[in-house]
């Protein structure tokens, strides 16, 4: 039997899970990666991540199978941390002979001969326009590729400076400056803790809080623990539930109540007003989204060196440092930090291609009906070509193990 050929889209966490994956079964496979930057690691690159990123997972849940993170590294690893977690796995099993880097991808087509089907690829590598024919596609770009901005009336002639939250590198970029974050998330929450210690002033707007949990609850016990453990899996709601699950989840209330007081608890610890805007309107576990929040964020909070309301941008005033917002307030500001997070699309893909494969030209995240983000089990389309799989587009607390497993798959 002739190895079927391997295209596998971003060297990020899921392209190389995926990599290593499918170069196990190097008789059947033969894998190449094309990754657009000069490094691997996708948001964890070097090139890519701000100085304070850190993972929104403790480190026993974020490693792979086979290569245990480093005791020695923090509870939430940093970018830098996590960058050499993967170079080490990568050297580990020799994946860095497959990728190509400085190669974006720019086309994929789908070609058909008879009963097969194949996949023309057109990639620039270092400049230079390659097309190569391929068995197989993994689209392994993910979630956090396209930064997300949404438009707003003059924000053209604004005066100041409008960045993205992954844009914004270090505390060299906030000093000094009035700064406006938008957004209540996780890299919400990152911007306005360096905006607290290094910026003029920090002013958060947001039209939802979102529970955005503190590293330690009472200060010394890893909210981990918290998250992960068996009472936890038993709340979780499943689509199919055995009888005991059942009669936990609604019959006996008085667990999911223990877990809201603890969790909900862990934020109240931080000593927020019952009343305040950061705390989110559902229960946890209406949603289960959460992040982790950086060191010293809630104590800004409290010592009001973090201010923030819940309204939206409405307009940015014509050639000034003016924004206007919804609730008719206004404020000036020199930086305006866009944490609104990330849109998902396939460039490489004509949109007559997308149809075929029922996905949409782009979706932001959260987004529901005509542009949303439909795949089989997160990993393969509804409709259309099976020779083509998805990895690291499904967001969970455990994604390393969740994206190996959806590889393995994905190989059968």
């Amino acid at each position: 039997m002739s190895k079927k050929s391997v295209c596998i889209i971003g060297a990020g966490l899921s392209g190389l899970v995926t990599c290593k994956v499918f170069r196990e079964d190097r008789d059947l496979f033969d894998v190449t990666v094309f990754e657009k930057t000069s490094d691997l690691g996708g948001v964890w690159n070097g090139d890519r991540a701000y100085g304070s990123l850190c993972t929104n997972n403790a480190k026993h849940t974020f490693g792979f199978a086979d290569l245990e993170i480093p005791e020695t590294f923090d509870e939430y690893p940093s970018a830098k941390q996590m960058l050499s977690y993967f170079n080490r796995y990568v050297d580990m099993f020799k994946l860095r002979e497959s990728i190509v880097f400085n190669a974006e991808v720019s086309k994929v087509t789908e070609i058909k001969e008879g009963s097969d089907i194949y996949w023309e690829v057109v990639v620039s590598i270092d400049g230079v326009s390659h097309t190569r024919r391929f068995d197989l596609l993994v689209v392994a770009s993910g979630l956090f590729e396209h930064a997300f901005v949404p438009s707003f009336p003059n924000a053209s002639s604004f005066q100041g400076t409008i960045i993205h939250s992954s844009k914004t590198k270090d505390k060299t970029y906030v000093e000094g400056k009035r700064v406006l974050v938008v957004g209540c998330g996780k890299s919400a929450a990152d911007m306005a803790t360096m905006g607290a210690h290094h910026a003029l002033s920090t002013h958060m707007v947001f039209r939802h809080a979102h529970w955005i949990m503190p590293q330690y609850s009472g200060g010394a016990i890893s909210t981990r623990y918290c998250l992960y453990n068996r009472m936890i899996a038993y709340l979780l709601p499943y689509y199919d539930l055995e009888k005991v699950d059942h009669f936990v989840q609604h019959v006996l209330s008085l667990p999911r109540l223990v877990f809201q007081i603890v969790t909900q608890g862990a934020i109240m610890d931080s000593k927020l007003p019952k009343d305040s805007i950061f705390i989110p309107d559902i229960p946890m576990l209406s949603d289960m989204s959460f992040s982790i929040a950086p060191s010293g964020y809630y104590e800004a909070i409290q010592q009001g060196k973090i201010t923030a309301a819940k309204t939206s941008i409405q307009e940015f005033v014509p050639n000034s440092k003016i924004v206007r917002f919804s609730d008719g307030s206004q404020g000036e500001y020199d930086l305006v930090i866009m944490a609104t997070g990330f849109a998902q699309g396939f460039p490489f893909f004509s949109s007559d291609m997308s149809k075929r494969l029922d996905l949409p030209q782009w979706s932001h995240s959260g987004r529901e009906g005509e542009d949303a983000f439909r795949l089989y089990r997160y990993l393969v389309p509804t409709k259309g070509n099976k020779n083509v799989g998805f990895v690291g587009f499904l967001s969970t607390s455990v994604n390393a193990t969740v994206y190996e497993l959806g590889a393995h798959w994905l190989t059968e």
